[in-house]
């Protein structure tokens, strides 16, 4: 499997800690941080899921800031981040882009951070006949000129445009802790239960839901299939305090596990 990851890549920076006391100041913990973790987010993210199943992915991604979490435990106490938004698109020397008719499909990671720019799109319009696989926090009407497409909002992006999803012809609409759902021209055609209904924590998660779900219907070309890995995905990476690429041994026993159950 070969793909083109595009999209806007962030780094996930930890400062984790341990807290014993109040601050007399206000009420608030005081940290004494003690270790510092940096792990990859949004289409870095979603890099390191497909190629951690063994896909060649091929990158265009742009740095859109760094998002800091102080945590304690499995607690986030604060978030802060910087920078927050990336050059555009059109600012890539689009000579040294890879060009090949060869790759199975795009994946695009679009955070809003304004890497997307016109400029983008025509270039992207090249590959066209490839399936696009999108998750996009604006309007995914942007995108419809690309014919072959799936899309990926979750609860917040579907309903700020749900005349627009409820126009598309394949939605994966990310639900939470109420699952997914496969909609067709607004239509639910397909139902997946969420794995997990005590998440440790959700960062992340939509970007392993996407990689999932683009592995394994490439794999088998069955959307039922795809949205129970994508869920196993999900499961596993929600289990941890921390941005994660799950292992393919570990997602397959949550389908196992499912499987049993039944």
């Amino acid at each position: 499997m070969k793909l083109l990851c595009v999209g806007e890549a962030f780094v996930d920076q930890y400062f984790i800690g341990t807290t014993t006391r109040v601050s007399p100041e206000c009420p608030i913990p005081v940290v004494r941080v003690e270790s510092t973790l940096r792990l990859p987010g949004g289409a870095a993210n979603v890099n390191a899921n497909l190629a951690g199943w063994g896909v060649e992915v091929h990158s265009i991604t742009a740095p859109a800031g760094i998002k800091n979490r102080l945590m304690v435990g499995d607690y986030q106490l604060a978030r802060w981040d910087e920078y927050d938004s990336c050059p555009p698109f059109s600012q890539i020397n689009l000579n040294s882009l890879p060009y090949s008719t060869e790759f199975d499909a795009v994946v695009i990671s679009d955070y809003g951070k304004g890497f997307f720019d016109s400029l983008s799109l025509d270039w992207l319009e090249r590959l066209q006949d490839h399936p696009f696989f999108i998750d996009t926090k604006g309007d995914p009407l942007r995108w419809q000129n690309f014919s072959n497409t799936t899309f990926f909002p979750n609860a917040k992006e579907f309903t700020q445009y749900r005349e627009a999803y409820n126009s598309l012809a394949s939605v994966v609409y990310k639900r939470g802790a109420d699952g997914m759902e496969y909609l067709v021209k607004g239509q639910p055609t397909y139902f997946e239960k969420a794995r997990s209904t005590r998440p440790v924590s959700v960062i992340g998660a939509g970007d392993t839901v996407l990689s999932a779900f683009v592995f394994n219907y490439l794999q088998y070309g069955n959307v039922r299939s795809a949205l129970a890995f994508a869920s196993a995905a999900a499961a596993a990476a929600v289990s941890r305090s921390y941005t994660t690429a799950p292992a393919l041994a570990e997602v397959e026993s949550y389908l196992a596990h499912e499987m049993k159950e039944a």
